[in-house]
């Protein structure tokens, strides 16, 4: 697995921002000898898994294990709970 050249694409997981870099990845994977490696947040990977089933090129997998930017975004805007009330 290592003794070819390696690329990494990173991306966020949301699909607007991914699809182009996926598209890249798997154009590099099948057009050069090389590994090519995709790191990003867990909603995605079910999505290079599709990509695996639908062609021969291989992909590896990175999980970035920290909250996407979506959840961040959802968390920050659930309204707080006050629990002492006057």
């Amino acid at each position: 697995m290592f003794n070819k050249q390696s690329v990494l694409f990173l991306s966020k997981s949301e699909l607007g921002q991914a699809s182009v870099v996926l598209a890249v990845a798997h154009e590099v994977a099948a057009q050069f000898d090389c590994n090519v490696h995709f790191a990003s947040f867990a909603p995605l990977k079910s999505h290079i898994r599709a990509l695996h089933q639908l062609s021969s090129v291989k992909i590896y997998w990175q999980t970035i294990s920290r909250k996407s930017m979506k959840d961040s975004l959802a968390m920050a805007l659930i309204p707080c709970q006050d629990t002492h009330r006057v």
